[in-house]
């Protein structure tokens, strides 16, 4: 039975060479051509010195190979309860602060009110209003537009307009402010730069909702005030009341002008068709010939047609004068904006239950990257030493 120091030779013997690893065989490679005994001696020698440092540490070679695989991806249960044990004073205290952050942010967090205000969808008589409303805004006429739920679209569009916000900025508000009385426009209170950045900040603590099943809008203001977040919703209603009526009577009195307008020029044609009938008449006082009584029959009947244009038109222009003179609002507001008496209610137990998840994360991922640093400054100093090793030979 050949031993493991005669299985080199016993290979050779058969043009192969053999590694071992322990006493297992790694590797059977071809031998090659037959080596002299020089060359023999310089691998000899050559596999004694150490071997030549690498440009880079063998992690960032396994890393840029794809094959590397930390120490804390090779260990179960036991090491990371191990490792838990190691850091629990950083695991403990960047918990804790997480938390006393929670419980001071919930601490010091302002009090705030909301005021709401509620307004129905226009419908029945006050339709024909939202209807022309939309014309006017839209240029088409009121029957080319839905009749349904139009108020619901339109209304939230003109809460967030510039000329809403505008006018809900410079009014003037009076409430109570660290227990004085305070009397300033919102704009002031505010204390933008210019206008647009006011418009966004009215719009940050102002909401609206709209129902999608009744259609019924919301119309809610946040701040730090009671009175001042009811007066400002009510504003936004009446700012609404007052744009959507002058809209109304700004499209009614345009209606009116041009009804009126037609009107005066049908007065015009039938008064010349009349003309023309008394003209044919008393040139023709016996009419025994069948075409003058054909032409006598037309101008009657353009005369009957001129009439009838006229009358609806006059009927018209009642009707247009009456819906400019009458005073109907076109919104119907189902609830005013009342002082809230409470603050609006802070989700406590939701707050501190995100806190523990955070405080939870950011302490494992505080622990993560205190290894991975310990673990990246082994390898470089491994590099380092070994880089000093080579050069020393």
């Amino acid at each position: 039975m050949a031993s493991k120091r005669d299985a080199p030779s016993e290979a050779r013997e058969h043009g192969q060479e053999k590694f071992y690893s322990g006493s297992e065989v790694v590797a059977t490679v071809p031998e090659g051509p037959p080596r002299s005994g020089q060359e023999r001696a310089l691998e000899s020698r050559a596999g004694s010195l150490p071997a030549a440092p690498s440009e880079q540490p063998l992690w960032l070679d396994q890393v840029q190979a794809g094959t590397a695989r930390a120490p804390w991806m090779e260990q179960g249960f036991r090491h990371y309860l191990r490792l838990g044990l190691r850091y629990k004073r950083l695991i403990l205290i960047t918990f804790c602060s997480t938390m006393a952050l929670t419980v001071a942010q919930l601490w010091l967090r302002p009090r705030v009110y909301m005021a709401k205000a509620t307004i129905l969808p226009s419908a029945g008589q006050n339709q024909s209003g939202v209807m022309g409303l939309i014309a006017s805004f839209t240029g088409a006429p009121p029957t080319a537009v839905l009749s349904e739920d139009v108020s619901s679209i339109l209304f939230p569009n003109i809460f967030e307009s510039r000329t809403v916000g505008r006018e809900v900025l410079e009014s003037t508000y009076r409430f109570q402010k660290d227990g004085q009385a305070v009397e300033k426009t919102l704009r002031e209170e505010l204390a933008p730069e210019s206008l647009d950045k006011a418009l966004k900040l009215l719009y940050r603590i102002a909401s609206f909702e709209v129902n999608k099943e009744t259609g019924t809008i919301t119309v809610a203001v946040t701040t730090l005030y009671p009175e001042l977040s009811a007066q400002i919703a009510n504003r936004f209603v009446e700012s609404l009341e007052r744009l959507c009526l002058e809209m109304r009577k700004t499209t009614a009195l345009g209606n009116n002008a041009f009804v009126q307008e037609r009107l005066d020029k049908s007065l015009a044609e039938l008064t010349l068709a009349e003309q023309r009938l008394t003209n044919f008449r008393e040139r023709n006082i016996r009419m025994n010939d069948p075409e003058l009584d054909l032409e006598y029959m037309r101008l009657q009947r353009e005369v009957s047609f001129k009439q009838q244009i006229y009358m609806n038109l006059s009927s018209q222009v009642e009707l247009a004068r009456i819906e400019v003179a009458k005073e109907l609002p076109v919104v119907r507001v189902l609830d005013r904006a009342d002082t809230p008496n409470l603050p609006v209610p802070v989700p406590k137990l939701t707050t501190l239950v995100l806190g523990v998840f955070v405080g939870a994360l950011a302490a494992v991922l505080s622990v993560a990257a205190v290894e991975v640093f310990h673990y990246v400054r082994r390898e470089i100093l491994l590099y380092r030493s070994t880089s000093a090793q080579g050069s020393a030979v």
